[in-house]
């Protein structure tokens, strides 16, 4: 599920409660928690996702030059024996 913040009062919200939210607020704009991107309140409801969670959540805390390693951990190849 994407989730989005007001830019106008920093309020967190899932897409349904978008239209209702800008009844309540000035609701300008929002800006996705995954990738950022600013959407107004109409184009926001075309935007339905962008990063996976494995490339927000396991990517980030790998160092650069280190993606092989979370591949790795990922095949199950774990070595040794």
């Amino acid at each position: 599920m994407v989730w989005f913040q007001c830019e106008d009062c920093g309020d967190t919200l899932k897409k349904p409660k978008i239209k209702g939210h800008s009844s309540q607020c000035s609701a300008s704009r929002f800006s996705c928690v995954d990738c950022m991107q600013m959407f107004d309140k109409w184009s926001v409801q075309n935007h339905t996702s962008c990063v996976t969670e494995h490339e927000k959540y396991a990517l980030s805390i790998t160092k650069p030059g280190q993606e092989h390693l979370m591949s790795a951990a990922g095949s199950g190849g774990g070595g040794g024996g």
